[in-house]
Formats: structure tokens, C-alpha cells, sequence
């Protein structure tokens, strides 16, 4: 577990997956920039255990006290391993544009640097999702053209140097 000012960071499991999670995948303002967001429960804990069972995966639930408030994922590339590549989804509504990505990313991306020795994170976002862009670069992340991973065409990777 991690924590930072506000927020602890949980290891997910296939026990949270519930019908809340759900819900944030299959929201309109929430799903708008889900890559994958068709999920039915059992396929949504079966996910969560795969990601939970792959040693190069790190997919911790952002909670608010007891409420699971969003989910930040990191998979280390095959092809490198100090390269982590990063989703993050704050699932509930009532906490986007409060700072909970800045400052959870802040505290995994120092956790991801001292403990597994990451030296870039890397992600793909939507030209379209203009606040997350604003973000990640208030953040350090710059966009680049020739990356890590094949993102989608309308997708902008961007990259940070730890």
C-alpha cells in the first residue's frame, strides 16, 4: 500500500470489482476515453486478476478513506523494463478536477523510481481529453512522436523522465 496526503493506494484484486467500479466504465463522462470499457462483472474481476497475477503490473485502487474513488495502473514494457506504461481513471465524478491524478501520479512515479528503478513513464491520451494533456504537462510529461507503444491514431503518447 501507498499513501499520500489525501489518498491511500490499494492493490486491486478480483474482490473489487463491484458494481460500482462497473459503473465508471460504462458512464458516459467517465468512459468517453476508456480504451476498453464493455466489461461484465465476472470479465471485469478476471481482468483485475490478470493484471493482479502479472509480476510486471502494478494496478493499485485510489481510495478516499473507504471510498474507491478511481484505479492507476503501470505496466512495465517487456522490451524495457525501466519504461512504465501508465492508465489512470478517477471513476468517481464527484472527485475529477480536484487534483487526485497530479497527486497520485506524483506519488507513484517516486515510488516507481526508488523502488523498481523506472526511469520514464510513458502514455497514451486522446487529442480530444484537453484537461488530461494540460495535466500530464503541468506534470513534466512531453509529447513525443516516435515512442514506446503503438497507440491509437488519435491518441498523443506522452513520456516522463524520472
Amino acid at each position: 500500500m501507498l499513501t499520500t496526503e489525501r489518498f491511500s493506494l490499494i492493490e486491486l484484486t478480483a474482490d473489487n470489482a463491484t458494481e460500482q467500479y462497473l459503473s465508471w466504465l460504462l458512464k458516459s463522462k467517465t468512459a468517453k476515453y476508456i480504451t476498453h470499457n464493455n466489461f461484465k462483472l465476472q470479465e471485469l474481476a478476471d481482468f483485475i486478476t490478470n493484471k493482479y497475477q502479472d509480476p510486471d503490473c502494478l494496478f493499485w485502487g485510489i481510495y478516499f478513506n473507504e471510498l474507491h474513488i478511481g484505479n492507476i495502473k503501470y505496466e512495465l514494457l517487456p522490451q524495457n523494463k525501466l519504461i512504465a506504461t501508465m492508465g489512470i481513471l478517477i471513476g468517481e465524478v464527484d472527485w475529477q478536477g480536484k487534483g487526485v491524478a497530479g497527486e497520485v501520479i506524483k506519488a507513484t512515479a517516486s515510488y516507481l523510481k526508488s523502488e523498481l528503478k523506472v526511469t520514464h513513464i510513458n502514455l497514451g491520451v486522446s487529442e480530444q481529453n484537453t484537461s488530461a494533456i494540460k495535466l500530464y504537462e503541468k506534470l513534466g510529461f512531453l509529447a513525443i512522436n516516435d515512442g514506446y507503444f503503438d497507440f491509437p491514431s488519435s491518441s498523443i503518447e506522452m513520456i516522463l523522465a524520472l
